[in-house]
């Protein structure tokens, strides 16, 4: 099931907690952590956050903390005049300023080096920023939202992360959980996925739907598109995606054994099967089994709606 206003996937109750929480906090203007594996979709939580807040028409601007040079990093988030450093040839704003009314997400804060963590802390309590070389101070008003696959609490503990910093930052925290935690979304999402990947690939055989459940995911969500990226290139014909086609990492399944793919089969096919069957059966009754809205609801075409109530022996 697709999240109609979050753009997200899943019906899990690991994810429906996670629409609670962004329920619960979006509208307000406090600060959201968020912390989880990489590949488990902070980013598009701190998304859903910024387009259901009042502040959705204002900027919205993402910053990779780890993939700035540390001797640039303070230029990219507070800006630089001209002439403040070898190179500064212009005045350019920095992404706070850019930002201004809107959201900025740091993502990965927990690589934010010392010194800029102070000088993100006086920042978040003073709302006012100092570009490099500059002379006067210039208020911003922002909402922050911070995600990190680190442990903040352990980074504190062990001197490498301001404990002033964490508690402004970790006003609201949510934890996104590993796609090993929501075995009832793989399905769903690999039919998400190869919905816009191979609009004409008639849905997963239901091989496949074992094998994408057998595997452990260490790199999540991300890791799955990945694989049915990967996977839409080796299938040919317009029968249902087969296993022979799915490759985790550079390894192709259909050549390694399972046992060699750090996962363990599932225990039974038709617990997933009727799982996926009453997943469909509840969004045809939401929907008065109005095909198009229930389509919708679940991020499918209409056409894989109908190859997949006709397969579950579903009607109304």
């Amino acid at each position: 099931m697709r999240n109609k206003t979050q753009g997200l996937v899943g019906q899990s109750q690991a994810m429906q907690q996670v629409y609670e929480a962004i329920r619960k906090v979006a509208a307000t203007d406090l600060s959201v952590a968020l912390y989880g594996e990489s590949g488990t979709g902070k980013e598009l939580v701190a998304q859903a956050l910024h387009q259901q807040s009042q502040r959705s028409l204002k900027p919205w601007i993402d910053v990779n903390c780890a993939a700035i040079p540390k001797d640039l990093m303070e230029s990219e988030l507070f800006g630089h005049e001209r002439g403040a450093f070898s190179g500064a040839v212009d005045t350019k704003p920095g992404k706070f300023e850019m930002a201004q009314g809107g959201t900025l997400f740091l993502d990965e804060v927990g690589e934010l080096p010392p010194e800029l963590q102070a000088k993100l802390l006086r920042v978040l309590q003073e709302r006012q920023i100092w570009r490099v070389g500059g002379r006067r101070s210039i208020h911003v008003n922002i909402r922050v939202i911070v995600a990190t696959h680190r442990n903040l609490v352990e980074e504190v503990s062990k001197g490498r992360f301001r404990e002033d910093l964490f508690y402004r930052l970790n006003v609201f925290p949510i934890r996104l959980p590993p796609l090993r935690h929501r075995q009832q979304d793989i399905i769903l999402l690999a039919e998400h996925f190869l919905n816009q990947l191979a609009p004409h690939i008639p849905g997963l055989h239901p091989s496949t739907q074992e094998r994408l459940c057998a595997y452990q995911w260490p790199g999540n969500v991300r890791e799955l598109r990945n694989c049915l990226e990967r996977a839409v290139l080796y299938h040919d014909g317009d029968h249902p995606l087969l296993p022979h086609t799915l490759s985790f990492g550079t390894t192709l399944l259909g050549v390694l054994p399972l046992s060699e793919t750090s996962a363990a089969p599932p225990k039974s096919y038709p617990t997933l099967d009727q799982k996926i069957r009453e997943t469909l059966q509840d969004a045809l009754q939401r929907n008065r089994f109005n095909k198009s809205r229930t389509a919708r609801e679940l991020g499918i075409q209409r056409q894989r709606l109908n190859r997949m109530i006709q397969r579950y022996s579903l009607g109304g």
